[in-house]
């Protein structure tokens, strides 16, 4: 039935074989990562740049994130969420671990980001600046209105593992928010049945404790307001650069604004901020991560404030 729904959705169908092709025989050369779903290879189809996520053939995690994504993004479409390309269903063919004859893993075909996460594009690193100020309000605007989408889907679309290093750039420095394996269906706000007991389940293998809400620790419960809380520290790592101790950022974030001293928190490596813009995104971060749920804003609020201080910065 997803397969179907794929289809009608444009999305195409590709051959065990023409994975193996488009990935060199599943060649290490091309192996851009890879975690408990399988691993992603970078190849060419028709001239065009993609990313191929082959599923782990043996493991629940990778046969449940292949159909959850192939359904939710067969339906779901957003110009900031990573474009579903293509599927494999698997089958007879190269081998997805190391281009063996054999049968071959299901697959995901995405759209290529090259630039990868944002949260490598914090820090100078190989003659490459750091990302100035004002693309990093960009791309925080760009993914917060694709997790807005999520959030206003019937029913809202919780994501589940929201950090920058799933808010993917492309070679011109745009956002895309990706890796939506783990997001599922909510009711009132929060997963119920059996798509919070999943939750649990994958709170314990994708979710990372620095952008766990406080009531996610506490009983695994995944909701909008705990993937706005994600966001929020995400917003907190865009604006101070962060990428250790991030679970105390929150924490020393508040500290410093309600003392007065928020710009000394401002990335330096991001360029001369505009001041009004940057203590702006701290507020805005705090808001989000605010320990009690109902505290917290929506997200569609997020990103209509993200908007316009990104509006202002171009």
């Amino acid at each position: 039935m997803d397969e179907a729904l794929a289809a009608s959705a444009g999305i195409r169908h590709y051959s065990p074989d023409d994975i193996a092709s488009v990935t060199g025989g599943f060649n290490e050369l091309a192996l851009i990562g890879e975690g408990g779903f399988g691993r992603v290879f970078r190849g060419m189809l028709s001239s065009t740049p993609v990313a191929i996520k082959v599923m782990d053939g043996s493991g629940l995690q990778g046969r449940a994130e292949f159909a959850n994504e192939l359904q939710l993004l067969s339906r779901l479409r957003h110009p900031h969420l990573v474009r579903l390309l293509g599927f494999c269903s698997g089958g007879a063919g190269s081998h997805g671990g190391g281009g063996n004859a054999g049968a071959c893993a299901a697959a995901l075909v995405y759209e290529l980001m090259p630039g990868g996460g944002i949260d490598a594009h914090l820090v100078a690193k190989g003659g490459r600046a750091s990302l100035p100020w004002c693309c990093r309000i960009r791309c925080a605007a760009q993914a917060g209105a694709a997790l807005a989408h999520l959030h206003a889907q019937d029913p809202p679309v919780v994501h589940r593992d929201v950090k920058p290093a799933n808010i993917l750039v492309d070679g011109a420095l745009n956002a895309k928010l990706g890796d939506v394996g783990l997001a599922a269906a909510a009711r009132d706000g929060a997963l119920t049945g059996a798509a919070r007991e999943a939750g649990r389940d994958a709170s314990s293998i994708a979710g990372e404790w620095p952008y766990l809400a406080p009531e996610l620790r506490a009983d695994g419960r995944h909701s909008l307001k705990t993937d706005v809380y994600a966001w929020g520290v995400s917003m907190l790592q865009l604006a101070t650069g962060a990428t250790d101790a991030v679970a105390t950022l929150p924490a020393r974030a508040r500290e410093a604004v309600a003392s007065g001293r928020g710009r000394q928190l401002l990335d330096p490596g991001a360029g001369h901020w505009d001041a009004f813009a940057g203590e702006q995104l701290l507020v805005l971060g705090l808001w989000c991560c605010s320990d009690a749920p109902e505290e917290r804003p929506v997200m569609s609020v997020v990103a209509a404030r993200l908007a316009r201080l990104a509006a202002a910065a171009a």
